[in-house]
């Protein structure tokens, strides 16, 4: 019988200390164990080491914008169901925040490096929200 981890335990092994560490161990927690349970473990993890999934590096970038740059689908979905299981507001912020690069949003990050499955899981995300989302990543203007 297998035992399924606690939230607890998923929490545990989510780094929360910098996006990109946030994103690697998001990164590995979905490839080693797909639990329904890593969004709510990311949401218990950020609460615990008092981070917001928002927070960025110093060029600016955030978990998302790293996971569509390094092509990781499964990483920038959880992520974006950890957000939106924040409020969607949230989502929102994290879909349209930029860089420092070009002021690229992670729709961009996507498209420039040829990640179509995380564009397309983007764009799903800002669906959920409405189609004035979608059109908002769409044409965005600086």
């Amino acid at each position: 019988m297998v035992v399924e981890p606690t939230v607890e335990v998923l929490a545990a092994a989510i780094d929360c200390s910098t996006p990109k560490a946030l994103c690697d161990s998001v990164h590995k927690l979905t490839h080693e164990n797909p639990s329904p349970l890593i969004r709510e473990a990311i949401i218990r993890a950020l609460q615990i080491a008092d981070k917001s999934i928002t927070m960025q590096d110093k060029a600016g970038r955030t978990a998302v914008h790293l996971a569509c740059w390094l092509g990781y689908t499964a990483c920038t979905q959880v992520l974006l169901d950890a957000a939106q299981g924040i409020n969607v507001e949230t989502l929102q912020e994290l879909l349209l925040m930029e860089s420092s690069y070009y002021s690229f949003i992670p729709l961009h990050w996507a498209c420039c490096f040829g990640r179509i499955d995380c564009a397309r899981v983007l764009l799903a995300a800002a669906k959920r929200i409405g189609d004035n989302m979608v059109k908002m990543l769409l044409f965005k203007k600086d």
